[in-house]
């Protein structure tokens, strides 16, 4: 489940339609309420922070 909220985090930024939507409102439509949480996860996870796919 975490990989992929994870996955959903990293992928959002890369979409045209959310290149106005900031990291922080991505992530907690996708629960992660603490951006670090996200970034440690995801580099984790993926090897990279979310804001690296923007």
């Amino acid at each position: 489940m975490w990989k992929r909220r994870i996955e959903q985090c990293r992928r959002a930024p890369a979409y045209p339609a959310q290149a106005g939507v900031s990291i922080s409102d991505i992530a907690s439509r996708w629960g992660f309420l603490d951006m670090s949480h996200l970034s440690r996860a995801s580099k984790r996870a993926v090897g990279a922070p979310p804001r690296r796919y923007r």
